[in-house]
């Protein structure tokens, strides 16, 4: 059957359809519709069948297999139509097996081949979310009763990791090698264009992705219900992933080469490197399909080491049956990241690097205040660099999913032995700013990425990084008086609790609408203008039925009732908030605060004065977010906390840093020539300094 743009544009517009909502999968596939528009897919044709029927026709063969590729993925993110996919699987067998590279390059065809394996990657992908746990289902089947389709799933998805575990061997792939070896140039055929090595990246990426969702699937989710902590057997699968990619390259088996840039790398570099390399070349397609693969790669390599630790092996009580494995299963025991963290830090420095840079080129998106010029379709557009559309925005944000992955390994990484003490603070304090960088870089529909940073930024072992660095703050500045006082665990716990649930439920949580005032309350809030604590705000018409408890479409993301991307001076807000039972009539006094008011003011003074001393640790080239804030923000924010009460400065600790930050922001003064805090904050900011002035009175 002849294929033509019609069908493939049709299929396309169906898939908008599905992904709008499931009613409309379940009228597809009730009406047909779904069978009629995805037969090709059932059609089984070997690489050289495909190749000889023309280029053009390669070209709307994968764009039309591609779309129905696209549109299987939605109905089975929505559930439809998974236990067909035994039936599909034959067919799509051709794709996800590794082809012959060298007849894709010479019929001029790598690009659309790619684009199909692709895909057929990505809807593997969403199965493999949708996996039971590994060892929850095999003990349901010995006691009879898993499920026909669970039972289904990992007895197939067998063949699909074998398939899988042929592209990562890249040193198995003849013509791929040669990126690697510096040995494409010197060849008689033709290298790779930019655009096919792009093509091959994503179809790696995707691979990687999905053994990553298979491999997450086997994690027990809980370690507690082991035997003695540990699994009892693990799959095949498990270090034959691991193994295949120790053997094929993908770290250094030394050093990483320090002179790796955007145009220049070392001959017979790892795999790691040359993905490096393309991060940080200017060319922007090859830049994000190389972050994409980094993340996949971190993220299956994590998942094995998890998974090895977790296993019941008998080396653990066998040290002279180690020494007769080979190197690789040496490597495989202790574990990949740790075997080779030199390779772990030079990916988080380069990260750190990149993030320091990013973050502030994205503050001009905000340049049009609330949305932009057309909020939910252009926002930002006119801001340098481009909007949140562009691909600068979409590679930023792609760096802050890969940091996100590089921090959760941090925990397991060994100090470095040549570095002292204070070397290993500074680097600890660069991963720590380039946290608070990367969460100004996140936008609507990623609110996961900044619940793990904040997640990371508030751990306990983050806030005594900061407690250090504001002692030698102290101890190195000058006109600064040294506390004689430490915070213990309890302290450090409490904070890292409260601070963590406040910034949560302050900018990620789903904004509401307010509710309407009575008519008395109105009158008697009118007379209380004066006395309000909280200046004029924008209330959104907002209908709160309709974002309470509905399920978004995968095709929408909502930039309305949230509050990404934040604004610069976020972390402000643990002392900025008044604390709402001081005036019961405020539309907002139905809101509980679910930790003590006091306990949130005190860590978001320690957690304030610890990032503002953080930039005395970091190296000239990275800027701290926490300088890019307004001192008039700040000033504001020291003055917010007291409206509730002098009981904050009551306290011996949060009074002496307080007090501390006054100095700091005392020299500051001294070099501003002027402060506009109501051309900044609000043009009716005189009614602020009046409550002020009537708290200090009220107080005295």
């Amino acid at each position: 059957m002849e294929i033509n743009s019609c069908k493939i544009k049709s299929v396309a517009l169906l898939t908008v359809l599905a992904r709008l909502g499931k009613k409309n999968c379940s009228r597809f596939i009730k009406n047909g519709i779904f069978r009629q528009v995805t037969w090709h897919l059932y059609r089984s044709f070997s690489l050289d069948q495909w190749i000889k029927s023309g280029k053009e026709a390669c070209k709307l063969s994968s764009a039309l297999l591609v779309e129905q590729l696209r549109i299987w993925k939605v109905f089975i993110q929505y559930g439809y139509c998974i236990s067909d996919f035994s039936d599909l699987f034959p067919s799509l067998c051709i794709w996800l097996s590794v082809p012959t590279i060298q007849k894709l390059v010479d019929n001029d065809v790598m690009n659309e081949y790619c684009a199909i394996i692709k895909e057929a990657y990505l809807l593997v992908d969403v199965l493999a979310a949708r996996l039971p746990n590994f060892y929850s289902c095999m003990h349901e089947i010995t006691n009879d009763t898993a499920r026909d389709e669970e039972t289904w799933s990992w007895s197939q998805f067998g063949h699909i990791i074998d398939l899988a575990l042929e592209w990562i061997q890249l040193k198995g792939i003849p013509y791929v090698q040669r990126l690697f070896d510096g040995t494409s140039k010197n060849c008689e055929n033709r290298s790779l264009q930019d655009s096919e090595v792009n093509s091959f990246l994503w179809v790696i990426s995707s691979v990687l992705n999905m053994l990553s969702s298979a491999l997450k699937a086997v994690i027990p989710e809980d370690n507690m219900s082991l035997p003695n902590g540990r699994l009892p057997w693990l799959p095949d699968f498990i270090p034959s992933i691991g193994l295949a990619i120790i053997k094929n390259g993908y770290f250094s088996p030394s050093e990483v080469s320090s002179t790796i840039s955007d145009s220049h790398l070392p001959q017979n570099c790892s795999i790691l490197e040359y993905l490096c390399h393309l991060r940080l070349t200017k060319r922007q397609e090859l830049a994000i399909s190389s972050t994409c693969c980094l993340q996949g790669l971190v993220r299956v390599v994590a998942s094995v080491d998890k998974l090895i630790q977790h296993a019941n092996l008998e080396l653990h009580n066998a040290p002279s049956k180690y020494q007769t494995l080979s190197t690789e299963d040496k490597v495989l025991a202790n574990g990949i990241l740790k075997s080779h963290v030199v390779d772990i830090r030079f990916l988080l420095t380069t990260s750190v690097k990149l993030i320091s840079r990013e973050w502030q080129q994205m503050q001009p998106v905000e340049m049009f205040g609330r949305g932009g010029p057309a909020p939910g379709v252009g926002v930002g557009w006119g801001a340098p660099g481009g909007g949140y559309w562009s691909l600068n925005t979409f590679l930023a944000q792609q760096d802050a999913r890969l940091l996100i992955y590089l921090l959760e390994t941090s925990k397991i990484i060994p100090f470095d032995k040549d570095r002292s003490e204070a070397g290993e603070m500074g680097f600890a304090m660069e991963m720590l700013n380039c946290a608070l960088a990367a969460c100004l870089i996140v936008g609507p529909g990623s609110r996961y990425i900044v619940d793990k940073l904040l997640k990371f930024i508030f751990e306990v072992p983050r806030l005594k990084i900061l407690d250090f660095g504001i002692h030698r703050f102290l101890s190195l500045g000058e006109g600064y008086k040294r506390f004689v006082w430490n915070y213990g665990e309890e302290e450090y716990a409490s904070f890292a609790n409260v601070l963590a649930t406040h910034f949560r439920d302050r900018w990620l949580s789903v904004k509401k609408k307010r509710k309407t005032m009575g008519e008395n309350d109105h009158v008697s809030n009118k007379s209380m203008k004066k006395a309000s604590h909280s200046l004029e705000t924008i209330h959104e018409d907002t209908d709160e039925t309709q974002t309470a408890g509905v399920e978004t479409s995968s095709l929408s993301v909502e930039w309305a009732h949230q509050r990404l991307p934040l604004p610069a001076h976020w972390f402000l807000s643990a002392i900025s908030t008044v604390h709402l039972e001081k005036n019961p009539r405020s539309p907002t006094a139905s809101y509980k605060e679910t930790y003590d008011f006091l306990e949130v003011a005190k860590g978001g003074l320690f957690f304030l004065l610890g990032i503002e001393a953080m930039p005395a640790f970091l190296r000239s080239e990275l800027c701290s977010p926490v300088r890019y804030v307004p001192i008039v923000w700040k000033l504001h924010a020291m003055s917010v906390i007291l409206l509730s009460g002098m009981g904050i400065l009551e306290d011996e600790k949060s009074r002496d840093i307080y007090e501390t930050l006054q100095n700091v922001y005392g020299k500051i003064l001294d070099e501003e020539k002027s402060l506009q805090f109501e051309a900044d904050i609000h043009e009716n900011y005189s009614t602020f300094i009046e409550t002020i002035i009537d708290q200090f009175a009220a107080e005295s």
